[in-house]
């Protein structure tokens, strides 16, 4: 049996535990390896976080500019890029993109913040 089809594979779990996080920035784990094609980010902390989305190297700035989402404590995002699509061209978050949390003014005392995603060959 064969398939013509695109090949789906996991990018390494990317986390940040709660003692991490505090109101300033902090990336969640070093960015994709690949170009990615769904995302899953889940804040499984006790506290509403600020997230932000730069390309490696890049810092987001504290003036509220790189707030990209909101996420409730317990909450999850999952972004699929390449669903519903009407076009011939694949979408896809570029390689070296990483996710940067904050939180609101509260810091946790439990949990972590992941990121996981796929990326097709």
């Amino acid at each position: 049996m064969s398939s013509d089809g695109m090949r789906f594979r996991f990018e390494t779990m990317q986390e940040i535990i709660h003692e991490e996080i505090t109101s300033t920035y902090a990336p969640v784990g070093d960015g994709f390896a690949n170009a990615v094609r769904l995302v899953y980010l889940l804040n499984n902390t006790d506290q509403i976080l600020n997230v932000s989305m730069k390309t490696r190297g890049v810092v987001p700035v504290e003036t509220g500019e790189d707030d990209h989402l909101v996420l409730p404590a317990g909450s999850f995002f999952l972004a699929d890029i390449m669903s519903n699509k009407t076009h011939t061209k694949s979408g896809f978050i570029e390689v070296g993109t990483v996710f940067w949390v904050e939180d609101r003014g509260t810091t946790p005392t439990t949990g972590s913040f992941i990121v996981s995603a796929l990326y097709g060959e």
